[in-house]
This record gives structure tokens, C-alpha cells and sequence, in this order.
């Protein structure tokens, strides 16, 4: 086949088909404790309300929330995946020996967020917020404009994943105030863990029956049944060490013993994703280019902008033994 313009547009009509349909159906996990924002620009701001709003009796003049009491920053990072193939097996009519490869390709695309989101919640003890602590803090005031003001916990040390813990850490969740003292009405939904942990999740949040042996030899009502899904997230696995350049770096987290229990069902979740360019790929094919003309190579990139970052830290809690 001579690598005609018109050849060269065709191949990668064919790798594009294979990177979309790789793009459109690898499975993601991290979705439900995202709240997914369009951006426009190279930084985007983010304002939260001290405290969950609330109708009240209309007596007198209305009272207005500051819907800019907190602000935080998300700033756009570039993304890029890219791969290159002999241009004498396109000449050849070989374009099955890249069909893997470009799939893969697609793969590595959808998956970016879900990566980049596993990342942000292992840093999330290393890096303030808009309240200017850690995400993951056993001090979260709950005015931070005020000196000295009682605070609040979603990080939870030597708390290994049992059904005790499970209820400590709901409990306390649910008992989360506002900057006015009032409850936030939290209601932890998701129960998040690795793979190590998933038989232990499944026997909490799953299991009709304890998994546990009593006096008379028979199992009692789990009551903890149904009070979460069960999210497992293959990444979360063994120690993982937060890359350079990221926000948290150098952060090391023991996934096999770290849990994250969530709630998904306010507006804000317990992390955005800012998208700003979504996953594509573009070919550098053609034949005047010096890398095709010299090494030939025919060049496919794929890139993306975007970020993860912290939501409502009250939305999610994180527990380690």
C-alpha cells in the first residue's frame, strides 16, 4: 500500500475507531464521589457555604447565605499518552499488530480520572484545604474565622476496617455541624476500599448474617447491611507513594489498610473533576514531518487538560489502622 495522504488518513481512522470505543467503554470507579465541572479557562475558583443552607420561618427581612464564604483554586494540568509505529507496516497492510495498542491507549484515556482521583484522595492528609488544614484532618475547625473554635475529625488513626469502626466513623459523620452549630445532615452512603479490604467491606455493608461465631452457634442479623454500597478500587493496592509535580508529593499511604467511607448524595461531592479538554488523539503522519522522513515513524498523541481536586471535606472520611 503506497502511503498516500488519503492511506494515512484511513489508518488512523481505523486507530481513532479503536482508541473512541476503548474510550467509551472501559469501566471507571471513581464517579460517584465526583462532582464533574466544565472549565474555561487555565484556573477555575470553587466558593463553599460555611454551612448547609436551610428554609426558615419568614419572620422579619430575609436572611441571606454568602455563597462565597470559602474559596478554593483548581488549576489545570496537562495530560498526554502517546505512541509511534513503523510507517513500512502501514506500506505493509499490518495495521492488526497496533489494534491492541491503540485500545490500550483508549484505556489509559478514560481511566486518567479515575487515576488522578485515587492520587488526590492518597495525598488528602498532606494537602490544605479551604479551611486550611489537611482534607483529611482530625482538626477541621468548625469556624475557622473564629480563634479557638471547637473542631471536627474526618481522619481516623489505628482504626482498622471492622463493623465497630464502621459505625464510629458513620456516627461521627452524621453528627457533622455546619458553621452555625446545626447538623449538616450527612448521610455516609459508599464504603470505599481496596482489593485487601473488599472481603471485609462485603461482611459489613453486604452480609445478612454476621460473620462471626456466638455463644450459641448461631450468626445474628448484621445490622450494618445496606447502610453503604461497597466500592471497590483496584488501584487502591499495596504502598503507594504520591508522584512529583502533584500537590501531596511524596505522601506515602498503605492502601491495603486504608478505608474511606462517603457520602455521594449532596451537590458536592468528596471530589471534582475539572475537565477542560476532554481525552483526543491526533496524528503526526505525514510524510514531510522529520520523524517519518528520517526514523520512520508515524506518531499518534493523545492528550488532555484538566484536574482533580478537594470538594466537601464533611462528605468523606478516611480511616487507617
Amino acid at each position: 500500500m503506497e502511503l498516500t495522504p488519503q492511506a494515512l488518513a484511513a489508518a488512523f481512522y481505523g486507530f481513532n475507531t479503536l482508541f473512541k470505543g476503548a474510550l467509551y467503554s472501559t469501566p471507571t470507579y471513581l464517579d460517584p464521589i465526583f462532582t464533574e465541572k466544565t472549565s474555561a479557562g487555565e484556573v477555575e475558583n470553587y466558593a463553599f457555604l460555611a454551612k448547609i443552607p436551610q428554609f426558615r420561618a419568614w419572620v422579619g427581612e430575609r436572611v441571606y447565605h454568602n455563597l462565597a464564604s470559602y474559596v478554593q483554586t483548581l488549576t489545570n494540568l496537562a495530560w498526554e499518552d502517546s505512541v509511534k509505529v513503523d510507517k513500512y507496516k502501514i506500506a505493509d497492510d499490518q495495521l492488526g499488530v497496533y489494534t491492541d495498542g491503540f485500545a490500550m491507549l483508549g484505556m489509559a484515556a478514560k481511566q486518567l480520572w479515575d487515576v488522578q482521583g485515587t492520587i488526590v484522595l492518597q495525598a488528602g492528609g498532606a494537602v490544605n484545604t479551604y479551611d486550611a488544614v489537611p482534607f483529611f484532618s482530625a482538626s477541621h475547625p468548625i469556624n475557622p474565622y473564629l480563634a479557638g473554635s471547637a473542631v471536627q475529625s474526618n481522619n481516623f488513626t489505628s482504626t482498622p476496617l471492622t463493623a465497630a469502626n464502621y459505625r464510629t466513623v458513620r456516627q461521627t459523620m452524621m453528627g457533622y455541624v455546619g458553621e452555625d452549630g446545626s447538623p449538616i445532615g450527612i448521610i455516609p452512603d459508599t464504603l470505599i476500599v481496596g482489593p485487601a479490604l473488599e472481603g471485609t467491606g462485603k461482611d459489613i455493608v453486604q452480609a445478612g448474617l454476621l460473620n462471626v461465631p456466638i455463644a450459641n452457634g448461631m450468626a445474628g442479623t448484621n445490622v450494618n447491611a445496606g447502610t453503604a454500597k461497597l466500592m471497590v478500587v483496584p488501584r487502591l493496592v499495596g504502598t503507594s507513594t504520591v508522584p512529583a509535580g502533584l500537590p501531596g508529593a511524596g505522601t506515602v499511604v498503605n492502601n491495603d489498610t486504608t478505608w474511606y467511607l462517603a457520602c455521594t448524595s449532596l451537590p458536592v461531592k468528596p471530589l471534582i473533576k475539572q475537565v477542560r479538554q476532554a481525552p483526543t488523539m491526533l496524528p503526526l503522519d505525514m510524510p514531510f514531518l522529520d520523524h517519518v522522513a528520517n526514523m520512520r515513524e508515524l506518531r499518534y498523541i493523545a492528550d488532555a487538560r484538566g484536574a482533580v481536586g478537594y470538594g466537601l471535606w464533611q462528605s468523606i472520611a478516611r480511616a487507617a489502622a
